[in-house]
């Protein structure tokens, strides 16, 4: 019987030398090549990947892949827009999409043993690997996601900690990494795609909370396993604008998914950082918190500005499949 077909979506912006790595690392899994499909979505990169790709996709022609597909922006449209665009030129008997991103190294039996997980476990809606810095010896990247709404955070397990065992044990989280993620194409059919207003930054945890709504499960696979690059993808105008993008995307995780009593709380201590800040500026004597204040309102304005495009639009969100108080169009599994 033939491996399930696994499509590989990447996106690419500025990173020739990381998805080099990525794709000499996909030339020496041993899943079979005519079940995976490799699909890279560059966006308006200035450097010189698109010619890199072409020519590792030219070295990778004769190992008898499924296909490979190089989709060419001519603009940066964000990551869940690319992931989107790969996901539509998946393969009709695509099963699973396989989400990577460009800066990762994958072990040479980790699609196998994803594919494996997932095959055993129908109820999964997408499964993760063990996550290792670049570089370093086993130092965790991943190995679980816990989110906590009060305060509001993620927490990452075993993130810093050298790997010894500790965290072996396949184990159901509450969102998976987003540098590599095995999502059930049917399921992503049922809860929808990337949404596209998130552009960089918990477009992940978005969908990872979409299809636990749904009722699916989000399984970590430990005994899988790929190398993450330590720094991030850079964005224009890269440290401030970078971390008000982020923040703007936790409002909005927060407006669709925690309950009203945490957003209150939450936004009631942002909300008090924002007047020390201003107390700082006229002249109060305390802790200077002005900088943050500015943080904090700049976010509020990206989100706010989101929110009012939204009412205009008659109350539907923009490129978001799944607004506050809403279920995903999809019944929910018994589990």
């Amino acid at each position: 019987m033939n491996a399930p077909l696994v499509s590989m979506i990447i996106p690419n912006w500025n990173g020739a030398k990381n998805i080099r790595e990525l794709l000499l690392s996909l030339s020496a899994l041993d899943y079979p090549k005519e079940s995976m499909e490799v699909i890279v979505v560059d966006n308006a990169s200035v450097d010189d990947s698109r010619e890199v790709i072409r020519a590792e996709f030219e070295r990778m022609k004769g190992e008898g892949w499924h296909a490979l597909k190089l989709i060419e922006n001519d603009r940066n449209l964000g990551a869940p827009a690319a992931y989107n665009q790969a996901i539509g030129g998946a393969d009709e008997g695509c099963v699973y999409l396989l989400k990577l991103d460009n800066d990762v190294v994958l072990e040479p039996d980790c699609v196998s043993r994803l594919v494996a997980a997932a095959e055993r476990d129908p109820g999964c809606g997408a499964v993760g690997p063990k996550v290792y810095f670049k570089g370093s010896d086993r130092e965790l990247n991943y190995a679980g996601g816990l989110l906590e709404w009060w305060p509001f955070r993620q927490r990452i397990i075993g993130l810093g900690e050298k790997d010894s065992g500790q965290y072996d044990g396949a184990t159901e989280q509450d969102f998976l990494h987003g540098c590599a993620t095995l999502l059930r194409k049917s399921v992503i059919d049922a809860v929808g795609a990337f949404d596209e207003t998130f552009y960089i930054y918990h477009d992940d945890v978005d969908l990872n909370l979409r299809i636990k709504r749904a009722g699916y499960r989000l399984l970590y696979v430990p005994e899988a396993v790929v190398w993450h690059e330590r720094k991030a993808t850079p964005v224009k105008g890269e440290s401030s604008n970078r971390k008000v993008i982020e923040q703007r995307n936790l409002f909005l995780l927060l407006r669709r998914y925690a309950r009203r009593i945490q957003r209150v709380r939450y936004h009631g201590g942002v909300i008090f950082i924002i007047l020390k800040g201003i107390a700082s500026r006229l002249g109060w004597k305390g802790r200077d918190k002005s900088d943050e204040a500015i943080f904090y309102l700049k976010a509020y304005r990206e989100y706010l500005a989101y929110r009012a495009r939204e009412l205009l639009s008659h109350g539907k969100a923009l490129s978001g499949p799944c607004r506050e108080g809403e279920r995903p169009a999809v019944e929910r599994r018994k589990r």
